[in-house]
């Protein structure tokens, strides 16, 4: 079984390969002058399919030089950002894209038992954008995937839309999408999105607004929910997210969030920073309050949570990444602080596949458990088409 996955892990790099893109966001970017999500991704918050110029950053400026042949020219390395070398998509009109992200992880390897090793097919999508003009005034984007736990074979849509963009600077989007708010990482078990219930799969159908100056963006969004939910357990509410730059190299940004269902409600404020250091480095920030009120007792609480991650360009695709997180569910009644160092290595190893190891240090205060603070070793591996 193992060799069988290993040969099948070697076959999904090597089809990478020939393949575009990841469509995972990268608030990082800002280091290497890309500010605004909307200069890659077809959806303005990020996440989701790349337009055709979003695959030529990804090869030419995150990815390190084709082992192969590392004289290329950077006008060559441009045609790896293609659908196909030298064939870029189905026609103008039609843009497909097929990703694949696999983790294999080892929790609490310095236990006296640990636990045994999983994998897990995290994004496993084939996403599809239908559009009217290559200006991306008028398009249909949406996808479909395999739900990433383990044993599952279950198909979910994490997203798909309608988009209207009359004016570059103005858009509209209606469809089921991911709520716009903070940083879109893909670091899905960061408190940031675990605790706020914004991950991976929290999807909402809604309506967005999205409206973007040289120096600043504003994103309002109104959610009914995913309604393929129950009425009673769907958020209902809405967002606001204000980016603005303070320099070239720095931007802030506001979130603000309310949502209820007939059990609890949300609210959630955030603040956000990005920071270019130098060309290829930069640290990225997040600091937010939740609170959450749950209706039958009338019972709330009040949480903070902060998200920061440098990340730092060693050479040309490979990256030192330091992420530090920090959660209490109810900062003033004392519940327990939780802690988490990770530091990791993100490779960029040939245009299209991406590497990363992480060894994730957890800890508790306020909470004894005996045990020494647990260890958990990732590695991931991300292939695109």
């Amino acid at each position: 079984m193992l060799r069988i996955r290993v040969y099948w892990m070697f076959g999904v790099l090597l089809g990478g390969v020939f393949a575009v893109t990841s469509t995972h966001a990268y608030p990082n970017a800002i280091s290497m002058n890309y500010p605004s999500c909307i200069s890659c991704h077809y959806h303005p918050a990020g996440n989701g399919i790349l337009t055709d110029y979003g695959r030529t950053i990804g090869v030419n400026y995150y990815s390190a030089k084709p082992f192969w042949n590392p004289g290329v020219t950077e006008e060559k390395i441009e045609k790896y950002g293609e659908f196909f070398p030298g064939y870029n998509s189905i026609t103008k009109y039609i843009r497909p894209q097929l990703n694949y992200r696999g983790l294999q992880y080892w929790s609490g390897i310095n236990a006296t038992n640990p636990i045994s090793p999983n994998y897990i097919a995290m994004r496993a999508d084939a996403s599809l954008v239908v559009r009217a003009d290559e200006e991306n005034h008028f398009f249909v984007e949406g996808s479909v995937g395999k739900y990433p736990t383990v044993g599952s074979d279950t198909l979910i849509s994490r997203y798909y839309y309608i988009a209207y963009r009359p004016r570059d600077e103005l858009g509209f989007y209606v469809g089921l999408m991911d709520a716009a708010f903070g940083l879109q990482i893909p670091d899905h078990i960061a408190y940031s999105r675990s605790a706020t219930g914004l991950a991976q799969n929290d999807q909402t159908h809604s309506l967005l607004v999205h409206y973007l100056r040289d120096n600043y963006e504003l994103f309002v969004q109104a959610f009914a929910g995913n309604l393929t939910q129950s009425r009673d357990t769907r958020q209902k509410g809405g967002s606001a997210m204000f980016e603005f730059a303070a320099s070239a190299q720095t931007r802030y940004g506001i979130s603000l969030l309310h949502s209820a269902n007939d059990y609890r409600k949300r609210d959630i404020a955030a603040f956000t920073v990005r920071h270019k250091v130098n060309e290829g480095t930069a640290i990225i920030g997040e600091f937010g309050a939740l609170r959450y009120n749950t209706i039958a007792t009338d019972e709330s609480t009040l949480g903070f949570y902060s998200f920061i991650q440098p990340s730092i360009r060693l050479v040309r695709g490979l990256y030192s990444l330091w992420t530090f997180d920090l959660y209490a569910k109810d900062w003033f009644k004392g519940t327990p602080r939780f802690i988490r160092i990770a530091p990791g290595i993100q490779w960029f190893a040939i245009p299209k596949v991406e590497f990363r190891a992480d060894m994730q240090l957890a800890r508790t205060i306020g909470f004894a458990s005996g045990e020494a603070d647990p260890l958990t070793l990732m590695l991931q591996v991300s292939a695109w088409l």
